[in-house]
């Protein structure tokens, strides 16, 4: 907290050079790019395998893989 007050009595007294180590905007963009292709890449991974999960799913409800046996009444 004390670095933060020491920049902001800096930036009062002396304008914008207390934040010269702040980022360029076209900097921030750069960094936002490999985020999002992060992001993408891992929201593909889910839904495919979400995909995968349905798809089982169909597959056993169709084949009726999910049906317990009948059960054997005592006579």
């Amino acid at each position: 907290m004390t670095y933060i007050a020491q920049r902001f009595e800096n930036f009062r007294q002396n304008g914008m050079r207390g934040w010269a180590r702040a980022q360029p905007a076209y900097i921030r963009v750069l960094l936002f790019v490999p985020c999002l292709v992060e992001y993408l890449a891992f929201s593909l991974l889910c839904l495919a395998g979400f995909t995968v999960l349905i798809t089982l799913m169909a597959l056993a409800a169709i084949f009726r893989l999910d049906d317990e046996p009948e059960a054997r009444r005592p006579r």
